[in-house]
């Protein structure tokens, strides 16, 4: 009974208030509703991207694994994580399209403490660019990529070949027989040269390379799941003496491997690296955007 009459005391106060009074009221109601509610509706339609692209740090070289690229890339999640799925990677020859090679990531590393060890920069701890990262989070990586092209095997073939001639024949050990050892490396070294430098894909010229990374990103439960895809390009010009300059270091590479093999070195042969003298960065993923916006 107390409680019926407190109520009708209250409608009678509310009858009487002022009309901009019950307008505030309501505005600040439907504030309150809109706060609550336009976050949670964000939230739901949200969806990650990744920001990436490939830094102005390339190396191409020629190793045991056949012809090869050092590429280093940066990936930044922004609006929520994403999971990486895969990675394609292309180097083409500007104004030529039967210069275009598909290379494949053979292992990907991160950079290593120098206190660790101040011989080595870089670590490999994985075969697979499948990998999740946290939004906001930034991810530099050095991706060791093997051409795909149909010359590559033929590379591989010959240097394994010139490593096992390495091992067969009978390196004077002494040093009175110094001589005999010169004549025996530079024997191998004009046979194997030409032979390892005759499946070589790169040549002088205008270069592009192009990585395109396919990833899945975190969606809002009123958002369509659905894979994605964003692109980094380099371009990067190829010198007209790289002939001569990759020749020469495969000579210094067989002899430091007669070397390794004799034990007269502790460290590993240094693999022909060539280091392009002007790369620019290719702002693929603007174009990518404009391409999309266009659809």
């Amino acid at each position: 009974m107390v409680g019926l009459v407190a109520m009708e005391e209250l409608g009678q106060r509310s009858a009487g208030a002022p009309v901009w009074l019950t307008w505030v009221s309501l505005g600040l109601g439907i504030l309150n509703a809109l706060v609550l509610t336009v976050p949670m509706i964000i939230y739901a339609r949200r969806k990650a991207r990744l920001n990436f692209r490939l830094t102005k740090e390339l190396s191409l070289r020629i190793s045991p694994a056949g012809e090869t690229m050092h590429a280093f890339a940066s990936l930044s999640p922004i609006e929520g994580g994403v999971t990486v799925l895969d990675v394609d990677i292309e180097v083409s020859k500007s104004g030529d399209l039967q210069k275009q090679y598909p290379y494949r990531i053979h292992s990907l590393g991160f950079k290593q403490p120098r206190i660790m060890d101040p011989t080595i920069q870089w670590a490999f701890d994985t075969t697979s660019p499948y990998q999740n990262i946290a939004e906001y989070e930034t991810v530099q990586r050095i991706w060791f990529c093997v051409s795909k092209a149909g010359q590559t095997t033929k590379l591989k073939k010959v240097i394994e070949d010139c490593f096992q001639e390495v091992q067969r024949i009978q390196w004077p050990t002494e040093d009175t027989e110094k001589d005999r050892k010169d004549e025996l490396l530079e024997a191998l070294k004009n046979k194997w040269v030409p032979e390892i430098w005759q499946f070589v894909e790169m040549e002088p010229g205008e270069w592009e390379v192009k990585a395109t990374v396919h990833y899945r990103p975190f969606c809002g439960p009123w958002r369509r799941k659905q894979d994605e895809t964003v692109a980094s390009s380099l371009k990067f010009r190829v010198e007209e003496d790289f002939p001569n300059l990759m020749k020469e270091q495969l000579r210094n590479w067989l002899e430091q491997l007669v070397d390794a093999h004799l034990g007269l070195r502790k460290t590993d042969p240094l693999v022909p690296e060539y280091i392009p003298p002007e790369i620019e960065e290719v702002d693929s993923q603007k174009a990518l955007a404009r391409q999309h916006s266009k659809q």
